[in-house]
């Protein structure tokens, strides 16, 4: 019996996209539609300023904390389902003290930084549009009125950017670097099986993944793409999440696995002469 519980709570996702929306509109809530440029410049002013610091590591650590909170969960219900319970609860005790605690830490550290990086990012946007439309001859009256629905949208979808991918992000890494610690070179790759599942993915679902040897998903059904190599939840707006292969029990074979830049079947024999 495998556990089945791997996925990252969308519960953290909706918090961290919260915090996040209601820190930028708070940011661009008096926003000068009629001197944007003027406006801006307080924009930097604040995003360089020890409150915005202070605020979005707060915000980031919420997030990262809760998720490796949710991740320890989810070793300690699979430890009690398998034959490596006791070994993977005797690490779990360890784990902070050494560089999982510092991946935390990271981790904070990088999402605190998107946070940081945001306003100007949308700042940059509006810039640009500006500029585009006053090069077209647009008056300076239509400018403003497509600003003020422009701006709310660029601070909801930013969000939502940040908070899909950075969760799913943080989730995998920590879920990968606990099982680089407890031995655990392979995972099977998990969908969230409802429709928006994007079609290279859905190739994905229930393949053998080793860690260290992640697929391109677009390529192997010829679908050009930026993307390069990844594993599951790391791509941008990605659902995925990898589940550890904890025991081989919990395979039925033959299996698909990654292997060799293409997905085949694996018999268990083989893949035990691989693991």
């Amino acid at each position: 019996m495998r556990y089945k519980d791997w996925k990252h709570i969308n519960r953290i996702e909706l918090q961290y996209n919260r915090s996040i929306r209601t820190l930028l509109n708070k940011i661009f809530k008096e926003f000068d539609y009629e001197n944007p440029f003027e406006y801006m410049n307080k924009i930097y002013d604040f995003v360089n300023s020890n409150t915005f610091y202070d605020l979005s590591q707060n915000i980031a650590a919420k997030m990262i904390t809760g998720m490796r909170i949710d991740n320890m969960r989810n070793w300690r219900e699979a430890a009690s389902l398998g034959t490596k319970g006791k070994e993977i609860y005797q690490a779990l005790r360890l784990q902070m003290q050494g560089p999982i605690g510092n991946l935390v830490k990271a981790q904070i550290d990088r999402n605190a930084f998107l946070i940081r990086s945001t306003p100007l990012h949308i700042s940059r946007e509006i810039t640009s549009y500006i500029a585009e439309q006053q090069m077209r001859g647009r008056r300076a009256e239509d400018i403003v009125n497509n600003l003020r629905a422009k701006v709310p949208n660029l601070t909801r979808a930013r969000a939502n950017l940040i908070a899909r991918t950075e969760t799913s992000k943080a989730s995998t890494t920590l879920t990968r670097a606990q099982s680089f610690e407890l031995g655990l070179n392979w995972y099977v790759w998990r969908t969230s099986e409802d429709g928006r599942v994007r079609s290279s993915h859905r190739h994905m679902d229930g393949v053998l993944i080793k860690w260290t040897n992640p697929p391109s998903p677009e390529r192997l059904i010829n679908i050009k793409t930026t993307l390069g190599f990844y594993n599951a939840g790391e791509a941008p707006n990605c659902r995925c999440y990898p589940e550890p292969l904890i025991d081989t029990s919990y395979i039925n074979f033959p299996h698909k696995i990654y292997l060799d830049g293409q997905i085949t079947r694996i018999s268990e024999k083989n893949f035990k002469n691989i693991m």
